[in-house]
């Protein structure tokens, strides 16, 4: 179910182009050029004290997965604020990562980050398990809510639920 809510959002029909002053018109006109836009995906994983280590092995087997299509993925752990921000991360890299916050659970600053950080076109895939208050904005955003407790359903988005592995 997580890849087929991802394929609709990367693959998509749409625009596919920007203008752009970093990249030269092909006509030597004083225009901007055209560049192509890359699917961005923002993977939020919740690191608040509800999360054990079978719930990070099955988000990150979960993430493994998105990885294989291709897409510009930045990864940010995040309990009551953002911790950790890993720009370009790669197939392989959650062995080198080390799980920080581990404290409560607030999820509108995950929100803000992408807003502050010029993240709002991008999709947010937010890994958790659902315990906190459903008290937030989502400021417009694309939401991908992965959750691992049946029966959590955040509003304001998608979700999908993860099934945990024995």
């Amino acid at each position: 179910l997580l890849r087929k809510a991802l394929s609709n959002y990367i693959f998509a029909h749409g625009k596919i182009y920007e203008n752009s002053w970093a990249r030269r018109n092909r006509r030597q006109l004083p225009l901007p050029g055209i560049k192509k836009m890359s699917n961005r995906v923002v993977i939020g994983v919740d690191t608040s004290g509800s999360i054990g280590n079978r719930e990070f092995q099955q988000f990150f087997a979960e993430l493994e997965k998105i990885i294989r299509d291709g897409t510009s993925v930045t990864l940010v752990q995040w309990d009551t604020t953002v911790k950790d921000v890993r720009e370009g991360y790669n197939k392989g890299d959650w062995r080198r990562l080390t799980i920080k916050g581990r404290g409560g659970t607030d999820v509108q600053n995950m929100f803000d980050w992408m807003i502050e950080n010029k993240h709002e076109r991008d999709l947010l895939v937010m890994l958790t398990d659902g315990y906190f208050g459903y008290q937030y904005d989502t400021k417009n955003l694309n939401i991908l809510w992965c959750v691992t407790v049946d029966g959590n359903e955040p509003p304001g988005g998608k979700v999908v639920h993860i099934e945990m592995q024995q």
